[in-house]
């Protein structure tokens, strides 16, 4: 059972954030309307590749592409994760 369910514009600085909520929330998300383009792909990539808390690389690499919203939302997460 989902206990939140966003519709998100297509967006993909919105989408970035219903991701990292997603990621960052307890239980199952579903996510509708998630623009499809690099920048979504790379914050998927990288939440796929990462465990969920603490958030940090399960290879030791997070690759963000060329997505500048991608890179500032994971290197906040992974600061976040070693305070």
């Amino acid at each position: 059972m989902t206990d939140f369910v966003p519709a998100v514009p297509g967006s993909r600085s919105i989408a970035a954030r219903a991701l990292i909520c997603a990621a960052l929330a307890r239980g199952d998300s579903r996510i509708t309307n998630l623009p499809d383009c690099d920048d979504t792909d790379a914050i998927r990539a990288c939440l796929a590749g990462s465990t969920k808390a603490p958030f940090a690389p399960r290879n030791g690499v997070l690759d963000c592409n060329a997505s500048g919203t991608t890179m500032r939302f994971v290197a906040v997460q992974i600061g976040r994760a070693h305070v």
